[in-house]
């Protein structure tokens, strides 16, 4: 759906197909999956397949959600605990990153719970924006991937100053495994995004990463 998004849609397709995509399209607003709502909603936008009035606003598909189940996949649920510290090594260098298992702490559990199944091995940075932040955590490298379930936020009073670790998401409760490194304050984010630990080494080298460098992750003892 992506790829019809992003390119005009071929003359000369029949009516027949086009019906078929104008439905596949309605059905995608009602997907369990937040990130197909909103791929949806672009390409129908998009192809003008459907009338305006029958393409339903961010703001609708976000709040017509069904509950999230608890997937079996995810960690038992923590109360504030002492989190470890999590060296990242990069092509470029290493870091650390201290955990905040006081304020974030099934956050920090998913996250170290990942770690140590392996899913962090040989994966990359795939967004990296200049005074803005470093991100990575995504299989897909697109923006899009993920644990295969999503995880509920833990918005606290954390400010996210240069070197905070925080969790990427579409919306409350949508995050999963990508994180990012912030390069520089960013006030607008306080509040919105879950902090869940901070660089306390190695930010000359969070400021050297690439798109496309690659990371793995190593809980500390």
């Amino acid at each position: 759906m992506s790829d019809l998004k992003r390119a005009e849609l071929p003359d000369g397709l029949e009516d027949h197909l086009l019906a078929i995509i104008a439905d596949m399209l309605r059905q995608g607003f009602d997907s369990s999956n937040l990130h197909i709502r909103l791929e949806s909603r672009e390409t129908a936008l998009a192809t003008n397949l459907l009338p305006a009035n029958l393409i339903p606003s961010e703001e609708s598909l976000r709040a017509t959600m069904q509950p999230f189940l608890r997937d079996p996949a995810q960690p038992a649920v923590r109360t504030p605990y002492d989190a470890p510290k999590i060296r990242c090594v990069t092509d470029r260098g290493v870091f650390v990153i201290r955990l905040d298992g006081q304020n974030a702490p099934n956050t920090c559990a998913v996250f170290t719970d990942l770690i140590e199944r392996g899913y962090y091995d040989d994966l990359t940075f795939h967004r990296v924006v200049p005074d803005f932040v470093v991100q990575g955590g995504d299989p897909r490298a697109d923006g899009w991937g993920g644990p295969g379930y999503t995880i509920r936020s833990e918005w606290n009073r954390t400010r996210y100053e240069r070197a905070a670790v925080g969790i990427a998401h579409d919306g409350k409760d949508t995050g999963g495994s990508q994180f990012f490194v912030t390069l520089s304050e960013q006030p607008h984010l306080n509040g919105r995004y879950t902090v869940f630990g901070e660089v306390i080494e190695g930010m000359k080298v969070v400021d050297l990463l690439q798109q496309g460098d690659h990371f793995r992750l190593e809980i500390l003892p």
